[in-house]
């Protein structure tokens, strides 16, 4: 019976608490990719949508999905990339993982992020 009073009196705070989060990334995100020379490339826009679309952009454009994990936006893409926006602090960055290069290694490049507006 503690348990059962205990879950009911805490959880609507829990989800409360995630969904304050992923309310935090909906809205267009201005982000540089890093050219292959090393340099930044011009800035590029990402669209984080309520319903778990992701519009993109860079190049010709793409869409793909999102999801919250671990407090970060995590975007996967048709062609592979994944994007990871997250809070640092009190400013945004983004990390960038082409594909094949594993999650725990290294990201293909690294920027700020800079919430445009919100939906």
């Amino acid at each position: 019976m503690r348990f059962f009073l205990f879950a009911f009196l805490i959880a609507p705070f829990i989800a409360f608490g995630s969904s304050s989060i992923q309310e935090e990334f909906i809205g267009t995100w201005e982000l540089t990719g890093t050219e292959v020379d090393g340099k930044d490339s011009k800035p590029f826009l990402i669209e984080i949508q309520k319903n778990g679309i992701a519009i993109s952009s860079w190049g010709k454009g793409e869409t793909g999905e999102w999801n919250l994990v671990a407090k970060r936006a995590e975007i996967r893409w048709p062609s592979g990339w994944r994007d990871f926006i997250y809070k640092e602090g009190f400013h945004y960055k983004n990390l960038g993982y082409a594909p094949g290069i594993p999650l725990d290694g290294a990201p293909t490049n690294e920027s700020k992020a800079k919430k445009r507006k919100n939906p």
